[in-house]
């Protein structure tokens, strides 16, 4: 994307800003069937990569991210490009630790937990979550008004974050990242 030469700085920002707005930008709304999709997950946006070998796109408030997913024999490999850079990270091909994001504004990989972030303000309302998804297991703390539900390994937390929203209670969920590693002196 190229800026007119007649712009100033500010005016190009917003126009940038605007374009970015009209992209994806929801907690539960795909990108495409198994695509790159954008959502909010601790305050920031990440680009979560597909669980399959697809080619992808999705805008961030970074700029436009691209890439593509294949699988090896044993592996998932993502290419991700951001900012004229390229990016690649592998994962297995099943399970928990396949699902992963981009986080464009720190140019780095985040692996997804296979658990979600839920506003709740009810122990009642966790009752009806979990059920909702077919969680055994959950974390409610109210003084804070959220619950991190632990999903069964069969389903993706962007499933289950799309179907809270969906459903009777129309909760607000986000998923949630691993943590940069620390580094111990």
């Amino acid at each position: 994307m190229t800026a007119p030469s007649r712009l100033s700085a500010p005016i190009f920002l917003s126009w940038c800003l605007l374009a970015v707005t009209a992209g994806i930008h929801s907690d539960a709304q795909a990108a495409e069937p198994n695509g790159f999709q954008a959502v909010l997950a601790q305050s920031r946006e990440v680009i979560v990569l597909p669980s399959s070998a697809v080619s992808g796109h999705a805008q961030s408030q970074a700029g436009l991210v691209t890439g593509s997913s294949y699988e090896t024999r044993s592996l998932r490999v993502h290419v991700v490009h951001c900012a004229g850079a390229i990016y690649r990270a592998a994962t297995p091909l099943e399970g928990p630790y396949s699902r992963i994001a981009f986080d464009p504004m720190r140019r780095s990989f985040a692996r997804l937990l296979p658990s979600i972030r839920v506003e709740l303000s009810s122990e009642r309302q966790l009752e009806s979550a979990k059920s909702a998804l077919g969680a055994e297991k959950a974390d409610f703390f109210a003084k804070l008004g959220f619950a991190i539900i632990y999903l069964p390994d069969t389903v993706h937390p962007l499933d289950a974050i799309a179907e809270l929203a969906e459903g009777p209670g129309r909760h607000k969920a986000t998923i949630r990242l691993s943590g940069p590693r620390i580094k111990w002196r």
